[in-house]
């Protein structure tokens, strides 16, 4: 099932996806080097930040994240984004930058993403079940035959 509400790219990402366990993901891309999104979270994180603060994201990011002058004006400018400074910016904004970085980077609310998850797994119950009644009733046609087979006196 193709969900449209999900840009083109994130979309292409998923047939990159090669699934590991129940729980959890590979992500590669068609060459297995590239990342497969257009967006890094970097740029990602950024743009939100220039979106929300327009004129004042290097000085809030400083001033909110507890990050130094060079560095903030590394990540305003190029989008570079260490592992710290994420988590610097989730502690300082809380839930709702992961939220938006979602919704930024797949075009869904994790919300939305879950109902996909839901909706898939009980279509393949569905399909699950209808093979398991399709084999049944080939069990049963199987079982006749063998009957018929042995004849009246078996």
């Amino acid at each position: 099932m193709v969900n449209h509400s999900v840009p083109a790219a994130a979309r292409r990402a998923r047939l990159a996806v090669t699934l590991m366990t129940d729980g959890a993901w590979e992500i590669v891309g068609k060459d297995g080097h590239k990342f497969p999104f257009q967006k890094t979270v970097g740029d990602a994180l950024r743009d939100l930040v220039k979106q929300r603060l327009k004129h004042r994201a290097r000085k809030h990011t400083e001033e909110c994240w507890g990050l130094d002058p060079k560095t903030a004006r590394n990540f305003i400018t190029n989008a570079n984004v260490s592992e710290r400074t994420l988590t610097k910016a989730a502690w300082s904004e809380g839930w709702e930058l992961w939220h938006a970085l979602g919704v930024e980077l797949f075009g869904q609310t994790y919300a939305e993403h879950l109902s996909g998850v839901i909706r898939d797994h009980e279509a393949a119950k569905e399909r699950a079940a209808a093979h398991r009644r399709n084999l049944l009733g080939l069990e049963a046609r199987a079982s006749e035959l063998v009957s018929v087979l042995d004849g009246p006196d078996a």
